[in-house]
């Protein structure tokens, strides 16, 4: 196997793999759900809030509360940025237009989203929402245009350190040769 297709077996393994981690989460129940971004504030207000550990837990529960929906929308924009990273990156291996690359992602993505939200419905506790798509897909868009932006500047780096016509192009250390070549 040759070293392009061992990178796409990479790239799209991470992506299944990703795919898996966002099954996994979304397969706890409300309960596991709750614990889990709870424990994450609680984590982040210990850092942050001065004395935070030594209030009494209904002052605690207040603080996690408070926080709670905006952690849970910051999570499935994560996720899917990630997922939409993953994809796009899978898909710069192939010869697309950007436009055929960030549909593609992009598709793949929402309906990943679609099917997780379905899944959702068959977890104690959960449920189906339609406003998580919604921000399945914005991550996925950010996260694609994120690579996809990378890959134009490295693209274009590359393009123009390898170009023969413009030796100014070339590292200082060519230039300098060309410089004294008569």
């Amino acid at each position: 196997m040759n070293k392009k297709k061992i990178i796409r077996l990479v790239l799209w393994a991470m992506v299944v793999v990703w795919m898996a981690v966002i099954f996994a989460l979304s397969s706890q129940s409300a309960d596991q759900s709750d614990q889990t971004s709870g424990g994450l504030i609680r984590h982040v207000a210990g850092v942050f809030i001065r004395g935070f550990h030594a209030m009494h837990e209904a002052e605690q529960e207040s603080i996690v509360s408070a926080f709670q929906f905006s952690v849970r929308i910051a999570g499935h924009i994560l996720e899917y940025m990630i997922l939409g990273m993953l994809c796009t990156a899978a898909l710069f291996q192939y010869e697309l237009s950007f436009k055929k690359r960030f549909f593609i992602s992009a598709c793949i993505c929402l309906l990943y989203a679609v099917s997780d939200e379905v899944h959702q419905l068959f977890v104690p506790g959960r449920s189906c929402q339609i406003s998580d798509i919604g921000f399945d897909f914005l991550g996925s868009v950010l996260g694609s245009l994120a690579i996809s932006g990378l890959g134009s500047i490295v693209k274009k780096r590359h393009k123009k350190a390898s170009d023969p016509i413009n030796p100014s192009a070339r590292s200082s250390a060519s230039a300098v040769k060309i410089k004294k070549q008569p």
